[in-house]
């Protein structure tokens, strides 16, 4: 691959400019949030700290000035005298190097990551590392160029404060660590509930192969709640790391260095959606398995990949076919000179149609081997309302699915139509209209998915697309994609700024993930767990039934003495799907409950009245329908017990009187 790299005077310039520019924003953004904490004003070692900042961004400015002067020759000399003094320390290079990977993201979860909670100020510290990381990598092997010194100094310290990320997720904290969290861990269990409950539950209606995949450690009974998350973090690293190496091992690279590399920048890349682990399962089969010279082999590939897919997510039915067509395009020329060649078409098709029918019929398999009644339920992505706002800067997702995606995407995009214009004769047209439609659906539909209600706070349903904008793109950029034949081409010189933002912009991503190491008061977790446990006893009679709304890992993990039987219904995620999707035969029969005082205890997540303002909350649709669903008719026939302090805990024990209708709890709406 031939590179367009800058001249020493150049990168010179450019390293001054945009050391500048992200220090001017680092520092704005750094006065900013100490100014909120009031920080400045009780300590002098911050003044101090603002001063210097101050004082080096003027000398920046000065040096940036001298870089268009007779002075730049001088200037030069030191840059290149730096990494030639290094040498000298020859393999301490690399242990300083690693001592950088390793120290940027323990300084992000450091008390001291607090000064760099901004992403312009973490940024700036992120890209000083890693020009220091290029110095010592070049040191250690001054045949590397300084751009890709830097840029693979760059995927290093970002790939590795991506993986460091997931770290606090390992914790022994008794209670969920967020959200959904140990829902997550339930719906998980009822793979093997008839082991840990005694009653053959029905299986999730969501993310079946997810909860499959984290529901394996429960073959090994006994094990607790932080194997279960180290479980889990294992298969994001590892599933990950499978699809991004199956995609290097594709583009059928001389060097090993350049093989990791391209690996770990496509763990970056996978990471900015994230893109679930449990999908990618689907695209590690595909990548691994297709063979463009074995037809039959291929559409093998193909059915199995398209039934894991259409076990997993009925949105991803039609993907492992469509990706498939798309390495046929890249990977197969057509060999006829006609506009229209069918018999091509035809043989790409298949991959689509087969992949239709393996997706639909796992699908469709699952749903009557789950064992749940009302099959409706599957349904209810179809009808969810759409938020068409969230394809813009909103409070749910600042940045806006649009514009993300497109900052995502344009980079890669513009590096494969670059690629494809200097080598025009290699591409026969229906190969390029089957890829550009294929593209055109995926990211169409994308957004369609992406504003349903519960969604839109990331970009991780245009999933589909950014896998194919990745596929292709990295194929065209290393000439794997196959010529037409007697195609006269060469290969282009790639401009070395695209091909930088290319891989800065996932690298810019993941920095921006993480922060402190998160504190949680673990006393208090226990002393909540043994107050709530001291009620159930002292309280419940034989027959009285308890429901968990949430915290269902009390039972999983036997983390109550009181025993009692699992109420299946209800849960948290999937009372929130019910009612979301408006799904008024299951609420009703939650409201008759309700209305008839069915549960002698609720355990919930704090129930909130306060209804948020889609223009200015976050999720603001997804609370308000949680809040008219579920939290006002909960509160009409059930009071408050108890609020544990600090942990979002809270007892619900049946009113002596309705307070309301449940069914109607706002009759003046």
């Amino acid at each position: 691959m031939q590179i367009k790299r800058p001249t020493p005077a150049q990168t010179l310039v450019v390293v001054l400019l945009a050391n500048l520019a992200l220090g001017f924003f680092a520092l704005r953004a750094f006065e900013a949030q100490m100014i909120a904490l009031d920080y400045f004003s009780v300590s002098a070692k911050l003044r101090i700290l603002r001063l210097i900042l101050q004082i080096l961004l003027v000398a920046n400015l000065g040096l940036l000035a001298l870089a268009f002067t007779p002075v730049r020759a001088r200037m030069l000399a030191v840059a290149a005298a730096l990494p030639r003094g290094l040498a000298r320390l020859k393999g301490v290079n690399l242990l300083l190097f690693g001592a950088l990977v390793v120290g940027f993201p323990w300084f992000v979860f450091s008390a001291n990551g607090l000064y760099v909670e901004a992403f312009w100020a973490r940024f700036w510290v992120f890209w000083l590392c890693a020009l220091a990381g290029a110095a010592l990598l070049h040191a250690a092997r001054p045949s590397l160029p300084p751009l890709d010194a830097f840029l693979i100094a760059a995927v290093a310290l970002a790939t590795a404060h991506r993986a460091a990320v997931f770290l606090p997720e390992i914790s022994t904290y008794p209670l969920s660590l967020g959200w959904s969290e140990v829902s997550r861990y339930y719906q998980a269990s009822l793979y093997a509930s008839e082991r840990l409950y005694g009653m053959d539950l029905p299986l999730s209606i969501t993310h079946p192969s997810r909860y499959m995949l984290q529901g394996l450690p429960f073959l090994l009974p006994g094990l607790p709640l932080w194997a279960h998350r180290a479980w889990q973090v294992f298969l994001w690293w590892s599933l990950t790391g499978l699809a991004a190496w199956g995609l290097a091992r594709r583009l059928q690279l001389q060097s090993r260095g350049t093989h990791v590399l391209i690996a770990a920048w496509a763990f970056l890349y996978l990471m900015q959606g994230a893109i679930f682990y449990n999908l990618l399962v689907a695209i590690i089969i595909l990548l691994w398995g297709f063979d463009s010279r074995r037809y039959g082999r291929s559409l093998v590939v193909v059915l199995l990949a398209s039934a894991w897919a259409g076990f997993s997510r009925v949105n991803w039915t039609v993907v492992p076919g469509l990706l498939a067509a798309c390495l046929y395009y890249l990977e197969v020329p057509v060999n006829e000179r006609r506009f229209l060649p069918w018999p091509y078409f035809w043989r790409a098709f298949a991959f689509f149609v087969a992949g239709i029918v393996a997706a639909f019929s796992a699908y469709f398999g699952y749903i009557a081997l789950s064992g749940n009644q009302d099959v409706r339920q599957f349904g209810s992505a179809f009808t969810s309302d759409l938020l068409w706002n969230r394809l813009l800067p909103s409070p749910s997702f600042p940045l806006g699915i649009l514009p993300g995606i497109l900052i995502v995407l344009a980079p890669l995009v513009a590096l494969a139509v670059w690629g494809v214009r200097r080598q025009r004769a290699a591409w026969h047209p229906i190969r390029l209209l089957g890829l550009a439609a294929v593209g055109l659906a995926l990211f169409v539909s994308g957004l369609v998915v992406s504003v349903k209600i519960g969604g839109g706070t990331n970009l991780h349903n245009m999933d589909a697309s950014m896998l194919l904008v990745m596929i292709a793109g990295v194929y065209v950029l290393f000439g794997r994609n196959a010529a037409e034949p007697d195609a006269a081409v060469s290969a282009p010189i790639w401009p070395g700024g695209l091909l930088a933002l290319a891989v800065m912009i996932p690298v810019a991503l993941a920095v921006r993930t993480g922060g402190q190491w998160p504190e949680r008061d673990h006393s208090a977790a226990q002393a909540a767990i043994a107050d709530i446990d001291t009620r159930l006893a002292r309280e419940l009679r034989p027959r009285d039934e308890v429901l968990l709304i949430s915290q269902r890992q009390l039972l999983i993990f036997d983390m109550l003495e009181t025993d009692f039987a699992l109420v299946p219904e209800y849960e948290q995620i999937f009372l929130m799907e019910m009612a979301i999707s408006s799904n008024q035969a299951y609420l009703n029969q939650f409201y008759t409950d309700l209305h008839e005082q069915r549960f002698r205890f609720i355990l919930s997540d704090r129930l909130f009245k306060r209804e948020k303002s889609e223009d200015a909350d976050s999720l603001a649709e997804e609370n308000n329908a949680w809040l008219h669903n579920v939290v006002e008719p909960v509160l009409c026939a059930y009071y408050i017990e108890k609020t544990y302090s600090g942990i979002n805990v809270q007892v619900l024990m049946p009113r002596a009187q309705m307070v309301c209708d449940v069914f109607n709890p706002r009759p003046d709406n």
